[in-house]
């Protein structure tokens, strides 16, 4: 058995494991942060305030969105705050929290909601517990 040979089972072998990726909306409890992704890819945070960062693709293709994901931090005191439920919560009320805490991130929230409602996976929804 040669490099080759083990570099093939192993690929094999997390492909299996790891299976294809899948858009999520995820709350981390101890960041207090939503965390979307919408592909998998070399991503950077571009850091709009306090609130909001944009994941970005490092290579998106000519034509191609390079927005691919976001963080939304202190998400459990915006609910607080304007009574979001939580069981799940509805990124588009989240994201009229965050406008109303910052309305200078409108123009970035439209891009989050198109992003959203993009492709097969719509997500909607977070559990924040």
């Amino acid at each position: 058995m040669d490099v080759h040979d083990i570099a093939f089972r192993m690929r094999a072998l997390s492909e299996d494991a790891i299976g294809e990726f899948r858009p999520f909306a995820i709350y981390n409890n101890r960041l207090d942060h939503i965390l979307v992704q919408t592909k998998d890819c070399s991503m950077t945070e571009v850091r709009i305030n306090g609130c909001l960062t944009l994941l970005e693709d490092n290579y998106s293709q000519e034509g191609e969105a390079n927005l691919v994901g976001f963080l939304i931090e202190g998400a459990s005191r915006l609910c607080a705050k304007y009574r979001i439920r939580t069981d799940p919560a509805k990124l588009l009320e989240i994201f009229g929290a965050l406008l109303k805490e910052s309305p200078d991130v409108a123009s970035h929230v439209f891009r989050l909601i198109a992003l959203l409602d993009y492709g097969r996976d719509r997500l909607d929804t977070v559990e924040i517990r």
